[in-house]
């Protein structure tokens, strides 16, 4: 509830999905998803992020609908007084979530996992692609495992000790009803070919 009392005064676009007003009645908003249509329950959750006690931000996962071997990550938000920007030498809490979430993935049996944003967003999804590129890093590297009889690569460092989750562009779907545009990430890359057939189903005309 903390988290989501922040957004109350929020003019941040995605904020109206984690206000807390009349949460029973709302289901875009995170407190019906967790606590309603326990979206978070099943090979998912919802991660909090403190700083001396205090709740500053949040992001879960959940199966993809459309491809259960993919997890969706998703209500990724961060307290309006504690919004950092992302740089080459330094990991925010988002960042930092979305890594722990994507461990656990793994260990779920996930293959990888999407973001989705709705089209006004477009900008921020070309942005996440661009600066998870590990063109952009010199000292980028990755962890290889066998895992399941796959090769993946379950950890990415944009330097050293400094996650990243290199993003990959898809394309816009029709998700819930809702336009939006899906970035990718896979543990194992031959799983693309695989992911592309059920999210072919899906795309926006």
């Amino acid at each position: 509830m903390p988290l989501c009392e922040a957004a109350i005064d929020d003019e941040r676009p995605a904020a109206i999905n984690m206000r807390p007003e009349n949460w029973q009645n709302s289901p875009h908003s995170l407190l019906y998803c967790i606590y309603i249509e326990k979206r978070y329950d099943d090979r998912a959750g919802y991660y909090i992020y403190r700083e001396n006690g205090n709740i500053v931000a949040g992001h879960g996962y959940y199966p993809f609908d459309e491809d259960p071997n993919m997890y969706v990550q998703s209500r990724v938000y961060s307290v309006p007084s504690h919004i950092k920007a992302l740089g080459r030498d330094k990991m925010t809490t988002s960042n930092q979530l979305g890594s722990l979430i994507a461990d656990k993935a793994l260990t779920e049996g996930y293959i990888g996992g999407i973001i989705t944003l709705e089209e006004y967003n477009s900008e921020l999804a070309d942005k996440i692609v661009r600066i998870t590129d590990p063109k952009r890093y010199p000292n980028y590297y990755y962890d290889t495992e066998l895992i399941n009889g796959r090769v993946c690569k379950p950890r990415h460092y944009k330097d050293y000790g400094l996650r990243t989750q290199p993003m990959k562009k898809y394309g816009t779907c029709i998700i819930k009803g809702t336009r939006q545009i899906v970035i990718y990430h896979l543990f194992d890359e031959i799983y693309k070919e695989q992911l592309f057939e059920n999210l072919d189903k899906i795309r926006a005309e």
